[in-house]
């Protein structure tokens, strides 16, 4: 029996417009605050989630996902290796899913970035600029909404749910682990990383629909 394959959409839109709340009001009376008060911990904290950041950066997930699907998709259809050659199809899928879930909701993100050109926390610090100046091409102190490296690791450890769920608590952790980091070294508000967190979530999801609707079912399956 073939597994539904998108999301419910309403539950999308319910869930949507609860982020888009909480992300507005955030930007109306958090984040200044939040920004203010973590550029004030001691350097330890900050140099510890500086390391730990490091984990949302897309580029090395990306060329290693990659690098396994074109390894492993070829090699399933060699007819010598054919007692392995589903096996080796499904771990082929497996990373490209990897692959697309982070990539796509990437680009989505970039795209936004430049859809609201908002000052970062720097700017913030160092102007007493805050807001957003919506479809120019900024400089990089001007794309901070949403946030790309919560993106990436939220896309990431959604889509390793997805497909081994059994370590959710781990990944969770790892998550908001990151997130909170873009928060604390100064590179993010609260509500971008509350944005693209979300952002992250729904696009593997969609993804999840796609590869489900093309027949490529990895995913876990409940019991």
């Amino acid at each position: 029996m073939k597994r539904h394959a998108f999301p419910d959409v309403k539950k999308i839109a319910a869930s949507g417009i609860i982020i888009l709340a909480i992300c507005l009001v955030s930007i109306a009376f958090a984040d200044r605050t939040v920004a203010v008060t973590v550029r004030a911990l001691d350097h330890t904290i900050t140099g510890f989630f500086s390391y730990v950041t490091r984990l949302g950066e897309s580029t090395a997930y990306l060329v290693t996902f990659g690098i396994l699907f074109l390894l492993l998709y070829p090699a399933s259809r060699v007819k010598r290796w054919s007692e392995y050659r589903q096996r080796l199809r499904q771990y082929a899928w497996c990373f490209l899913f990897l692959f697309a879930s982070i990539a796509v909701s990437g680009l989505l993100v970039d795209i936004l970035k430049v859809v609201f050109g908002r000052f970062r926390p720097i700017v913030f610090y160092n102007t007493g600029k805050y807001g957003f100046t919506f479809f120019k091409l900024s400089p990089a102190s001007m794309l901070s909404f949403p946030s790309g490296h919560t993106n990436t690791i939220f896309a990431f450890m959604t889509a390793l749910y997805l497909l081994v769920p059994r370590y959710r608590f781990f990944y969770f952790t790892i998550a908001v682990l990151v997130a909170a980091s873009r928060v604390i070294i100064g590179a993010h508000f609260l509500s971008d990383v509350v944005a693209g967190a979300y952002l992250g979530i729904i696009t593997t999801l969609y993804i999840r629909g796609l590869f489900l609707s093309k027949g490529m079912d990895i995913f876990h399956k409940k019991t």
